[in-house]
């Protein structure tokens, strides 16, 4: 848990208080994230599947007696609420992780290393990018 932030430290606790320079904070994540996005992408996702069902049902009167409001906005309407309800639950069953703070990338992280491969009959190179 964070009990402390500033410019230059930050302190969290974690059994005890530890201070951390801020050179040395790449990143810091809670546990979970909102359920809003499952819940909007749901319902787009099912508005969309209700409009093609929609377009795609015939227009013939037997088939608009079978099921009057298939070709009525309802359905879309109908669909997105389902989609959204969807949405909310696997976002909601779905342990995520939300970034709260990370530190612009500088060229002092970045690091590149060659390192030779020599042995019998054996020449190359290793070659190790970290960023």
């Amino acid at each position: 848990m964070i009990t402390e932030a500033s410019e230059s430290s930050l302190t969290v606790f974690a059994g005890e208080n530890r201070t951390l320079a801020a050179d040395d904070v790449l990143r810091v994540d809670r546990a979970g994230d909102s359920v809003r996005n499952g819940v909007l992408i749901g319902a787009a996702a099912g508005a969309a599947l209700g409009l093609a069902g929609m377009l795609a049902y015939p227009e013939d009167a037997e088939s608009n007696a079978e099921c009057p409001t298939c070709k009525s906005p309802s359905m879309v309407a109908l669909f997105a609420v389902s989609g959204a309800g969807w949405g909310w639950l696997i976002d909601h069953l779905t342990k995520g992780r939300t970034t709260l703070y990370e530190a612009p990338m500088t060229r002092s992280r970045a690091s590149v290393s060659v390192a030779p491969i020599l042995g019998k009959g054996r020449r190359g190179l290793t070659v190790a990018v970290g960023f």
